[in-house]
Formats: structure tokens, sequence, C-alpha cells
């Protein structure tokens, strides 16, 4: 039983992510302000991702697989009862493969649930009369783009044998000289399984 594979496999990854520090709290607070006064906070949360990503791969697998309980032979013998036996050779190949395979987090709040950095906008203590504007802006922006090509080839190539077997040019057929010449084979198996996963993304954003 001879089993030979070859596998080959090419990856090119190229990604460029730009992520922007977690941030605690935004706040935008007015406090104790001035009679008659015109007071202004604005604050502006921004938080961008941007992913790029080129995946380039393939997979080639050659199986040559040969099994063989054949060739077997009782010849030329001058006496019977002569037996033999063979059978049960077994090859089994399998193959998992998996190209382009790409998992990207994306996580723009400051903890694992969102939201979890408070967001604030107050005007406290302030003036008579006076004119008070708290803002807050919050802004989560994501750019993923992903491109992927991948391939998988799976050749084989099975040989079983279980015959060419052969009792021949024997004297002793007879049951006063010994009984007959029997030859047996059989149970030549072969199984080939390939599984291929190929440009398989997974992308997860919290904001």
């Amino acid at each position: 039983m001879k089993i030979t594979k070859i596998l080959s496999i090419l990856g090119l990854m190229l990604a460029m992510a730009m992520v922007m520090p977690k941030g605690a709290a935004a706040r935008a607070v007015n406090r104790n302000t001035g009679y008659r006064s015109i007071n202004t906070a604005i604050v502006t949360d921004t938080k961008s991702f941007e992913y790029r990503a080129l995946n380039l791969g393939g997979v080639v697998n050659v199986d040559l697989i040969g099994v063989n309980t054949g060739g077997n032979s009782a010849d030329q013998n001058t006496s019977g009862g002569n037996d033999v036996d063979s059978g049960d050779a077994t090859a089994s190949v399998t193959t998992d493969d998996v190209v382009n395979l790409s998992t990207v987090s994306v996580n723009q709040c400051g903890c694992d649930v969102c939201p979890c950095d408070s967001t604030t906008a107050a005007n406290t203590c302030t003036g008579a009369k006076s004119i008070n504007t708290a803002i807050v802006t919050r802004d989560r922006d994501v750019t993923y783009r992903q491109a992927s090509i991948g391939g998988v080839v799976n050749i084989s190539a099975v040989g079983v044998n279980s015959g060419a077997n052969s009792a021949d040019q024997n004297t002793g057929g007879c049951m006063e000289c010994g009984g007959g010449n029997d030859v047996g084979s059989g149970d030549a198996r072969v199984t080939v399984r390939h599984t291929s996963s190929v440009n398989d993304s997974l992308v997860t954003v919290v904001q």
C-alpha cells in the first residue's frame, strides 16, 4: 500500500487598520455662569475604524493511493491441500482545508458592553438671565473593505487490486493426494474524504 500526499498552501494577507483610542466620558457642561452671560459648551466625540484586507489563498491536495490484496498464487505444487488467503487491505485519506479565514472585532466603546462611557450635556448653577447651551455629539464610523480570492483543488488517484490470483500447474488436486489447492482474496477498501472552507469572514462591531 502506498499513500502519497502533497499539500501546497499559498497565502497573502494585507491589512491596514486605524483605530481611534477608546474614549472616556464625553461631557459638555456650563457651570457657575455669570449674570446675563452667554455660554456655549460643545463636545464632539468621534471614533473611526478602517479595515482593508486582500486575501489570496490556494490549496492543492494530490492523493496517490494503491491497495493490493491480489497476486496470490498456489502454483506448481505436487501435493494437494495448499491454501493461500489474503484480504483486509484498507487505505484512508482525510483532508480538512481552511483558506482565507478572517476574524475582525471592533470595539468603539470604553468597555466590553456599550454604552459604558457616559455622555453628559448639562447647565449647572447658571447666572441669572444667562443663555447657556451644552451640546455633545457622538459619531461612530466603521469602514470595512475586504476582497478574498481562494480555491481548493483535490486530485485523487486510486488503484485497488484483489485479483491476479492463481492456482496453476498443480498435480495434487485429487482427494487421495491431499485435496485441492485454494487461493482466496478480497477486502480491499479505499476511503477518500476532502472538506474545504474557503473565504469565510466574521466581523463584530460594538459601538
